[in-house]
């Protein structure tokens, strides 16, 4: 989690920079629809490409800590972490998520199944399931 921190933190510093320098600019123009007053934005300095790799690794470090959670959570309640072992996320609950949601929490404490069940995107807990932090974080690997 640190990791992730770390990279989110870089990344930041690295935007308010970028945005100091004003990378875009309003320009009007009067003159290409007669009548109207046009507004394009010009990009004058591209986000650089880097953001993309800080960006990936945040996400994928923030997405294993889940996954590491999971497993000790398991572990502790002194049961065997699997292949299916995983924090599960689903924006909708029907058949296939509630079993596989089962499976991947499998070994653990009926306590901490319960806090993860209500912890998932289709309650809207913490907004509409495709703006969750959770579903954003799981964009990419959907059931």
């Amino acid at each position: 989690m640190e990791r992730g921190a770390e990279h989110l933190a870089a990344l930041k510093a690295e935007m308010d920079a970028h945005w100091e320098r004003k990378p875009y600019a309003v320009v009007e123009d009067f003159e290409s629809v007669p009548g109207y007053l046009v507004r394009r934005l010009e990009i004058r300095e591209p986000p650089p490409l880097r953001w993309s790799l800080l960006i990936g690794d945040a996400v994928h470090n923030l997405r294993c800590v889940l996954d590491y959670l999971t497993c000790e959570l398991v572990l502790l309640n002194n049961g065997t972490v699997t292949h299916d072992t995983a924090f599960p996320i689903f924006d909708v609950l029907n058949a296939n998520t509630a079993n596989t949601l089962r499976k991947r929490t499998r070994g653990m404490n009926a306590s901490h199944q319960a806090y993860i069940e209500t912890e998932q995107p289709y309650h809207g807990s913490h907004g509409s399931p495709p703006d969750d932090p959770l579903s954003l974080l799981h964009v990419g690997d959907r059931e």
